[in-house]
């Protein structure tokens, strides 16, 4: 049986669990599945964030880009992607999240 904060999820020969890895915020990371004896913490972005570093387990993350005046999101970021950016058609303007039309 592992100890507070180790786990093993298949049985490998150690005399020892592994232990549990750490989301950390200064990161960008959540916790999004605690550890368990039997499996290790999964780690997700924080609000606004994205998964730079992902193997088994996101061990990195990014605050999402911000789009710059006359441009616009043409995707929202996700856990997984950064926002991505657009430029604003001729004739219109953007504080950096949609396009309007110039009036006359």
């Amino acid at each position: 049986s592992c100890l507070v904060r180790t786990y093993t999820n298949a049985p490998n020969g150690f005399t020892e669990c592994l232990p549990c890895s750490v989301c950390d915020p200064s990161d960008g990371l959540r916790v999004k599945q605690i550890c368990t004896l039997i499996s290790d913490t999964v780690c997700g972005p924080l609000p606004g964030y994205y998964c730079i570093d992902l193997l088994s387990n996101c061990k990195r993350a990014m605050k999402h880009s911000s789009c710059s005046p006359g441009q616009y999101i043409s995707q929202t970021g996700t856990e997984f992607r950064d926002t991505v950016c657009d430029d604003c058609p001729a004739g219109s303007y953007s504080d950096g999240t949609f396009c309007k039309l110039h009036t006359k």
